[in-house]
């Protein structure tokens, strides 16, 4: 089945692998395409995409063991996507593709007793659910 290829402004979303441990907010930053092809004017991205953040919020459905909230800061770090499409390539590089995912576990800060910190490790999870173009499409 055909999917779109992701391009410079595409839709990228944040969340938890599995929706039931509760939900996360990144300040993030996407980088540029770098590759000849285009689509609808914009460029496709090819091989990954290295997502960059910056910081964020995670809400934890429960309390991580030694912690006293379940909200806490996601440090600095980054998440890959890696591209998917098997048949279409450019200079032997894949494209990424609308769908695509990537997952990278941070170790986010929790508020811990008598303003003390808990370390936790939670994996986030980003994925590209619009491509940013309705027009090329490939496997």
């Amino acid at each position: 089945m055909s999917k779109l290829i992701a391009v410079q402004g595409c839709t990228i979303e944040y969340d938890l692998p599995d929706d039931a441990l509760g939900s996360v907010s990144l300040a993030a930053t996407v980088p540029p395409a770098a590759g000849k092809v285009r689509a609808k004017g914009k460029t496709a991205y090819k091989k990954e995409i290295v997502i960059v953040v910056a910081s964020g919020t995670v809400s934890l459905s429960s309390t991580p063991s030694g912690a006293t909230s379940s909200t806490g800061t996601v440090p600095p770090g980054s998440i890959k996507i890696e591209a998917s499409s098997s048949k279409a390539t450019t200079g032997g590089d894949s494209f990424v593709l609308k769908d695509d995912e990537g997952e990278s576990t941070f170790v986010c800060i929790f508020p811990g007793p008598e303003g003390s910190t808990v370390p936790a490790d939670v994996k986030i999870r980003a994925k590209v659910t619009d491509a940013g173009q309705d027009v090329t499409k490939v496997t």
